[in-house]
């Protein structure tokens, strides 16, 4: 489905579950949540199918961002991660979602991030899966770690801005299985990467302008939202470490920091039962129902 949002763009969503349940007499409310994807240039898919299981406690609504996917591309000004935030607010706006618990993942999680931090009083609450940056000497630590010399030498180069064909294989190659701790990960990545619609030039922004130009650090004092933060302990882009600087700043919001032992970038791909679990204390406990 498309819904057009403040500007006239059309942004592509798909839902799993529903809003309301049968209470006796009356119709409640379940809870909501708006899952963001990463790339960026990527696509909702990436959450699929793991995150279908959150169907069973919430309704589940997948975004496509602006630019990505199934929904309009746009140009390099509207590739913001202020546009961006603004984009979720304005599609919660125009389907009337009120007060969802907003899920991103990898950079969908800085974009929810600062959803948060500009629109204080929208959500629910806040999940961050894999977001938090470890800095450049951090992750290539962790490269070199879980992939030796090689793996560092093409991290550096490809954060770089090095966009050439055999930089783009070699990233592919020697980085990108990496992501994944688990048994035949890379078969399953390689699935996973095929059914998502790719936006090349936005992931080419990212690279070249806006890994450089934000800072995911900035505003947390003003960050008031419940918020879950989950990260993988062998995550080499969005370390455990850099998650728990970001845990211990916010001093404001009601924290919950989850570093799981064994898993890569992108928990609920990495350890999906035991991220679902967490997600749904989280989400059924903060939950207010209402009744229609």
């Amino acid at each position: 489905m498309r819904v057009h949002i403040g500007d006239g763009v059309r942004l592509y969503f798909d839902v799993e579950g529903a809003q309301l349940e049968t209470d006796g007499p009356d119709m409640a409310e379940r809870p909501t949540i708006v899952l963001l994807h990463g790339g960026p240039g990527a696509d909702h898919t990436l959450f699929k199918p793991e995150l279908s299981a959150a169907a069973g406690f919430a309704q589940v609504i997948y975004l496509d961002q602006r630019g990505s996917g199934r929904s309009v591309r746009c140009g390099p000004s509207q590739w913001t991660w202020e546009r961006w935030a603004d984009d979720a607010i304005d599609f919660c706006d125009a389907l009337e979602i009120e007060r969802p618990v907003l899920l991103g993942s990898s950079s969908g999680g800085w974009v929810a991030l600062l959803a948060a931090i500009r629109h204080p009083d929208r959500f629910a609450g806040l999940v961050l899966d894999s977001v938090m940056p470890g800095d450049t000497y951090e992750r290539l630590e962790m490269f070199e770690r879980l992939g030796g010399p090689e793996a560092r030498d093409v991290a550096l180069r490809y954060w770089a801005g090095d966009n050439g064909d055999e930089m783009t294989e070699a990233w592919e190659r020697v980085c990108l299985p990496l992501y994944s701790r688990q048994p035949g990960g890379d078969a399953a990545s390689h699935d996973r990467l095929r059914r998502v619609r790719w936006n090349d030039d936005v992931l080419d922004h990212f690279r070249t302008v806006l890994a450089r130009g934000f800072d995911p650090w900035r505003g947390l004092e003003r960050l008031e939202c419940r918020t879950m933060i989950l990260a993988g302990e062998q995550d080499p882009v969005a370390t455990a470490s850099a998650a728990r600087r970001f845990a211990h700043r916010l001093s404001r919001a009601d924290v919950r920091l989850h570093v799981l032992a064994e898993a890569g970038h992108g928990v609920f791909r990495e350890s999906p039962n035991r991220a679902m679990d967490l997600l749904r204390d989280f989400v059924v406990s903060g939950h207010v129902p209402r009744l229609h």
